[in-house]
């Protein structure tokens, strides 16, 4: 099971949400890691995405990595590294 975390305030989450604590934009198959003490809480696929690293320790089940996630999709979580294999996506900071 994974280690249960502090969830975030509301106002966090929100400024998480619209970008207000940052971003990165990628679009090519550099390695993306977090800083110290940070991650990524949501991942936005502005084009057809695959990823060859997507590391969240809080998730289980299956990996979201080989799997071409159409443009549009958002997904949330708790990111430390990312990786594509094609596509671009704006990964906002927590």
């Amino acid at each position: 099971m994974p280690e249960l975390v502090q969830p975030m305030d509301t106002l966090h989450l929100m400024l998480m949400d619209m970008g207000q604590l940052g971003s990165t934009y990628e679009s090519g198959t550099t390695v993306l890691t977090a800083e110290t003490g940070r991650f990524w809480g949501k991942i936005y696929c502005v084009t057809a995405t695959v990823f060859t690293t997507l590391t969240d320790a809080g998730r289980d089940g299956d990996t979201f990595t080989g799997v071409s996630h159409a443009a549009g999709v958002v997904i949330y979580g708790r990111f430390t590294a990312i990786t594509l294999t094609s596509g671009s996506i704006l990964a906002y900071k927590a």
